[in-house]
Formats: structure tokens, sequence, C-alpha cells
């Protein structure tokens, strides 16, 4: 059985338009994530030769961050707490500010480079423009449907309740 529009059973046809309505504003609100790095007291986190990219977001270490001769690039802030230490032989680059109040240890090189801008990147899930007019389009086709679908009852659904009998 189908999904029940007030008490009738939708038909295959509209199972599908609904499923697809849905799968569209569904794929419009995912969005590719982004966090900052927060390395909490106690905590450690080894780039070793690794790479870490944070896609313009904030580094916060107050455990320890040891970048081996690994890269971590495409930091907007970085704030090094009381308790963090950034160790290691391994290159930070970043973008916004340092604010350090612990230890970075001199065989870390920090770079101050131009990746991020003049902002941090802290995406807020929206819709693009195309996106914007393929729902705009798709709500003024299901406007227009319903519409339709109610003149429709209308002018023929309420001969097929006529249920009056002539008394001769």
């Amino acid at each position: 059985m189908g999904v029940l529009a007030r008490g009738r059973a939708l038909s295959a046809r509209g199972r599908l338009a609904v499923f697809a309505l849905t799968a569209v504003v569904a794929s419009t609100v995912c969005v590719p994530a982004a966090a900052d790095l927060l390395i909490p007291q106690n905590g450690k986190t080894l780039v070793n030769q690794g790479l870490i990219d944070l896609a313009c977001t904030d580094l916060s270490v107050n455990g320890e961050l040891n970048t081996g001769t690994g890269t971590v690039r495409k930091v907007f802030n970085i704030t090094v707490g009381p308790t963090g230490l950034v160790s290691g032989n391994g290159v930070i680059s970043y973008s916004g500010t340092l604010t350090n109040n612990g230890t970075i240890q001199p065989g870390v090189t920090l770079v101050v480079s131009t990746d991020c801008g003049l902002q941090p990147q802290h995406p807020i899930p929206t819709l693009s423009n195309w996106m914007l007019v393929v729902l705009a389009g798709l709500l003024f086709g299901l406007a227009i449907g319903v519409l339709l679908l109610g003149l429709w009852r209308k002018t023929h659904g309420s001969r097929s309740h006529d249920h009056r009998t002539s008394a001769h």
C-alpha cells in the first residue's frame, strides 16, 4: 500500500514524484563538511609524514600536535592554549592569526599564506543558484498539479458521486 493522501493510496506515479522531490531536496542540503581541528588537553595528534588540510578552518591545540615531518595546511587561525604543545619538524600553513599561550617548538615551520583569504570558511548549508531554480520549478509544477487536480475533481468528481434519483 502506498502513502495515504486523504484516505487514498498514492499511485505508483505519485509515489515516484514524492520520492523524486525528496531526493532533490535532500541533495541540496548535503554539503561537504569542514570543521575546526580541536586537540583537547591530554589529547595527541600525530601528522608524521602525512598531510592535514583544514579547508580554511581553525586549529586549536590544548594537548599535543606532533607534526613529525608532515604538513598541516589551509589553517585559518591557530590557537595554542596554555597546556598546548606543537612539536616536530613539519610545516603549518595559516592565513589568519596566531595566538600562542603554550609551546611551539623551534623545529616547527609556521608559514603565513594567502590560501584562505581574509575570512575563515565555516560552511553554512545553502542552495546553489541552479538548485534554487530547480527547486522553484518543482514547487511551481507541484502547485500547478495540485490546482489542476482540484479543478478536475471539482468538475469530474461531482458527477461520479451524484446519487440523486428521479421521483416520477
